[in-house]
């Protein structure tokens, strides 16, 4: 019944991810009194083409862009049959809808179509492109006015219909980038795209999308199968008799794992590598300065509360010092963020190395996501997900940042390890009564009668200091990052809690005691919004950005719908604006948008969880569930609570309307306990199905090769690839602190030709909130405009 369960459940699997092959997304182009009009779901577009009409051409446009082996490496077995974006069919039909021509790829007569440039081929009802850039012309008479459509399979890479003019020669052609997510009309001569015209944003419709999203997320099943498959090919091989000698002493170290003693060296040596590699990359690679606009507000905000205020003065004339997400109002000066974090940063501002809390932090959690595991499954996972974690390029490289995800981790884990030991107190409380009894068989009656109510009190404070730290460290998550907290913490607190052995009456009184040290931090956030805003519900976020809210709709996100090309001399030769077309559909957010961030954020994050080869990262992971019902290999009922806790921060973000990729897809950051202890839990199922000294040797062998694939070749890539990141090189401000005499005070005028923020925010750095530091940094506003500052610091030198 198991196995075929097993089978089963893989069958249905399969079949989704080639369901998930077949999305569709419908593009179609009208010419009409000299117009082109594209129209791609819930948009259009339209150019003048007065030339385009009897004579004219039409065909098809794909690119197939050079693919890396880190690309191809992330495909799925069954991505091979269908790689990349394929037409599904093409059809022409007059003004009217009469139809001119239907082509399903099915079946394609070559002497109808001419192949301009690049190959073609057809499979599985598909027209595939081969080469990189490809174009196909119909040998079919348009008249003056016509329609085309066509149907695109895995709307990616870049693909479009093609419009020449009876030379042959050149034309418009209509390019949609489902990568980038926009539809552009581009200039076509002699073979290829040359100039772009003027474009739309392109979303897929929702089930598209959804599709889009499944057959990511099954990428890894497929991987876990081969890895499934490949050791259990290896283990009816008979290898066990060539490498007995190395499998025994696997054994001996696997078995010496099991006890906390021999484990506790390890843990100590994982906490200290993750300390010296975070602080090698906050000091050495990302020289110790904020390198994101969110960083430089924090550390705006910390500096504030280490004055112990919560805003600093309006600057005299606040346009000389206006910077991305601070805000001036009512005589203030303050950051758009909750304070949780800019607290914590604090205590760093006030040992001049905020730089140094991040790591500190990171250093911290390992050892929590150790006890966390220990409490959930039993040390062996809980020391792998431990190493694995102090060698993941996302966990090392956002701890050595100046962002606040680092103290959310700290904080969500935290909240774990405290709140799973509060709902297992049962054994010590029958402990502490029974030693209380036999002390007082032994004890004389007064020492008795004293020693039982002060071992009861004992008990009590015990009982609830657990429960009130779990809830004070919840509500500091909540204070760092609340979309986060709210959707890690709510399912991890209802499903261990009804999980839980205890009477309900405890669980409840746990409870309870739990939201008493939660919800006064959930206050205090209001507080904090009454004292920066004057209103108590006025989150500071939308003071800056008012579209940035948590939910759908036409006002929320970014507005611009209409992309305008701006031609430069200079390579690319065009630079791309973005504005507002009233004509046009709002841009908004919508659920489609929010399943597109999430497939962009889990995209990415095969690459920078482990540094493995992509395809693998979830295999493991995905080998916990799939060998749930294959003895030995029985699951835990914690596997289920961490899954709602990744599916719960996933389904969260599709609310946001911003993917927020910046040094990973950072928003999937409180996932990472789920994520480590899922993958060491499917790499200890794996070892047990397999069985014996060789199941665990075939098991270690390729973990152990993708670990130090990590550490000797990925770590270093990303080590390099961060230095001046976000075009921030160096500590600027150090460098003009050194060129500026010590006994002198100098008023810097800062350049910003472009209007980026790092142009000014890498120098506004030195600033403090009150501006009465040795150097003051300036934006440059022009001659004459900058007098009127001088005259406001005529003790500082220009």
């Amino acid at each position: 019944m198991r196995r075929r369960w097993f089978w089963l459940f893989n069958g249905l699997l399969i079949l989704l991810y080639i369901w998930a092959l077949g999305e569709e997304t419908a593009v179609s182009l009208q010419v009409i009194n000299g117009r082109c009009l594209a129209a791609v779901p819930e948009r259009y577009i339209g150019i003048d083409c007065p030339q385009m009409g009897a004579g004219s051409q039409v065909g098809l446009v794909a690119t197939n862009p050079a693919t890396s082996i880190a690309q191809l490496a992330s495909y799925p077995p069954l991505r091979w049959l269908a790689p990349h974006t394929a037409w599904a069919d093409f059809n022409l039909f007059t003004a009217d809808g009469q139809a001119v021509w239907r082509q399903n790829f099915s079946r394609m007569s070559g002497d109808s179509w001419q192949t301009t440039s690049g190959s073609w081929q057809t499979r599985w009802g598909e027209l595939h492109s081969t080469a990189s850039q490809n174009s196909l012309i119909l040998h079919e008479p348009v008249g003056e006015e016509f329609i085309l459509t066509g149907k695109l399979r895995r709307a990616n890479e870049e693909a479009g219909l093609l419009l020449l003019h009876p030379d042959g020669q050149t034309g418009f052609v209509f390019l949609i980038d489902g990568a980038e997510r926009r539809g552009v009309w581009w200039e076509w001569e002699n073979g290829r795209p040359t100039t772009p015209l003027i474009g739309i944003p392109f979303q897929k419709p929702f089930l598209q999308q959804a599709q889009s999203l499944l057959r990511l997320l099954l990428t890894g099943h497929q991987a876990a199968l081969l890895l499934l498959g490949t050791a259990w090919l290896f283990k009816k091989a008979g290898t066990q008799r060539g490498t007995e000698k190395a499998q025994q002493s696997t054994e001996k170290i696997i078995s010496s794992l099991q006890s906390p003693i021999s484990q506790k060296p390890i843990l100590i040596i994982l906490t200290l590598l993750t300390f010296a590699l975070t602080i090698h990359i906050a000091s050495d690679v990302l020289a110790r300065v904020p390198h994101v606009q969110d960083s430089l507000t924090y550390l705006f905000q910390a500096q504030t509360l280490a004055r112990g205020e919560l805003w600093g003065p309006a600057p005299p004339l606040p346009d000389f010092f206006k910077q991305e997400f601070l805000l001036v109002q009512n005589g203030r000066w303050f950051g758009k963020y909750p304070p949780g974090y800019p607290a914590v940063l604090a205590l760093g501002v006030l040992l001049k190395a905020p730089w140094l809390i991040n790591p500190l932090l990171a250093t911290l959690t390992v050892p929590l996501v150790y006890q966390l595991g220990r409490r959930l499954y039993n040390g062996r996972i809980a020391l792998l997900a431990a190493g694995l974690m102090t060698l993941s390029p996302f966990f090392l490289f956002l701890s050595g940042s100046h962002t606040a995800h680092a103290a959310e981790l700290f904080w969500l884990t935290l909240f774990m390890v405290l709140w799973l030991k509060a709902l297992k107190l049962k054994k010590r409380e029958r402990g502490e009564a029974q030693r209380t009894r036999r002390a007082s068989q032994r004890e004389n009656a007064f020492l008795s009668n004293l020693r039982e109510p002060l071992c009861r009190l004992c008990v009590a404070l015990c009982s609830s200091s657990w429960p009130l730290i779990a809830g004070v460290a919840a509500g500091m998550a909540f204070l760092t990052r609340q979309l986060t907290a709210v959707a890690i913490v709510a399912p991890f607190f209802l499903l261990t809690a009804w999980a839980s052995p205890l009477p309900w009456r405890l669980r409840l009184r746990r409870a309870a005691i739990w939201l008493a040290g939660l919800l006064p931090l959930v206050a205090l956030l209001f507080v904090y919004q009454t004292a920066v805003t004057g209103n108590a519900l006025q989150d500071p976020r939308l003071l800056y950005w008012p579209y940035d809210q948590l939910t759908f709709g036409d006002d929320v996100g970014e507005a611009p719908n209409l992309m305008q090309i701006d031609l430069l001399d200079e390579e690319p030769g065009y630079a791309v604006l973005w504005r507002t077309d009233p004509s046009q559909p709002p841009r908004g957010h919508t659920p489609q948008r929010g399943l597109h961030n999430v497939l962009h954020n889990w995209e990415l994050l095969q690459d920078v969880l482990f540094g493995w080869v992509p395809l693998l990262t979830f295999s493991f992971l995905w080998l916990g569930f799939l060998l749930k019902r294959m003895p030995p290999a029985a699951p835990f009922p914690s596997d289920w609570i961490l899954l709602a806790t990744l599916a719960s921060l996933a389904a969260a973000e599709i609310f946001y309307w911003h993917s927020g990729i910046m040094y990973g897809p950072r928003y999937l950051y409180g996932a990472l306990p789920a994520l480590l202890l899922l993958t060491a839990r499917g790499a200890q199922a794996l070892a047990r199905w397999l069985g014996g000294r060789l199941g665990w040797w075939l098991t270690a062998v390729p973990l152990t090769l993708l670990i130090l694939g990590n550490a000797f070749f990925t770590l270093p890539q990303y080590a390099q690839s961060y230095r001046g990141f976000n075009f921030v090189v160096g500590d600027k401000v150090a460098a003009v602190e050194t060129a500026v005499p010590p006994n002198e005070h100098a008023l810097i005028f800062v350049d910003s030709p472009t209007g980026n923020w790092w142009e000014y925010g890498e120098l506004f750095l030195g600033n403090t909130p009150w501006l009465d530091g040795r150097i003051i940094f300036a934006r440059n506003l022009g001659n004459e405009a900058n007098l009127t500052l001088r005259a406001r610091y005529p003790n500082y030198t220009p």
